[in-house]
């Protein structure tokens, strides 16, 4: 009996703290969400660079870099970072085992109704 509750409480921590980690939609299903909530939305791809997600609504955005290489994913965050582009969110990931390469700069607005996830332990690295 201790057992199977110890197993229950075990698994609902999991299902809580969401052992995945940080989660970025890929471009289809993000496009989705974001056109749900009257965005619009622009996917650009690009063999050399990678792809390019831009999602606008009013004064609010969302931009998903997914870069070919950890270089031009340090370009386009120092861009963003030294640029005049207002932000709330701003992340980068090299060479992430899960992730890739991804800059993603974003207002508060735009970031929350995306539906990405980025853990605190992931904005560490």
């Amino acid at each position: 009996m201790k057992r199977k509750a110890l197993c229950a409480a075990l698994g609902s921590m999991m299902l809580l703290t969401g052992c995945g980690g940080s989660k970025i939609p890929k471009n289809e299903k993000l496009k989705k969400k974001m056109e749900e909530k009257s965005y619009t939305v622009k996917i650009t791809e690009d063999g050399s660079l990678g792809s390019i997600f831009t999602a606008k609504k009013d004064s609010d955005f969302l931009y998903v870099y997914r870069l070919n290489t950890a270089q031009d994913t340090a370009d386009f965050y120092g861009m963003f970072e030294n640029g005049s582009t207002e932000y709330d969110r701003l992340y980068q990931f090299q060479d992430d085992s899960r992730l890739g390469n991804v800059v993603i700069c974003a207002t508060e607005t735009a970031f929350a109704d995306s539906g990405i996830i980025i853990t605190e332990e992931d904005q560490k690295q």
